[in-house]
């Protein structure tokens, strides 16, 4: 579940480009306005009380913090302009984008 909820606000923040913190909340809001009452049980449960758009910028605000430091490239992912679904999605699984948030996604599997 964690990995399906962090790819869907991948692809939303794709879209948005970069919004900043109030970007982020908002995608934050549609996630969670898109999620089953058990997901959002469950997310309360993970982000001890806090909603999704209260912690979207979460990655934003620490990346350049000496201990998440490695983090920053793992945040977000360049791609060329103009491609289709499918060149995207050829890009992402093996395109030469170096460490991003792509590949970064399966790492964050719960314990």
């Amino acid at each position: 579940m964690k990995r399906r909820l962090i790819s869907s606000l991948v692809v939303l923040s794709t879209l948005t480009i970069s919004w900043d913190r109030e970007g982020h909340s908002i995608v934050g809001l549609i996630a969670e306005r898109h999620l089953t009452p058990q997901a959002k049980a469950a997310i309360k449960e993970l982000l001890n009380g806090q909603s999704l758009s209260e912690v979207a910028s979460w990655a934003d605000e620490v990346r350049n913090q000496p201990q998440y430091k490695y983090s920053a490239p793992q945040h977000f992912a360049n791609f060329p302009g103009g491609l289709t679904y499918k060149q995207f999605i050829d890009y992402a699984n093996g395109g030469d984008i170096g460490p991003n948030v792509i590949f970064a996604i399966p790492m964050t599997e719960a314990p």
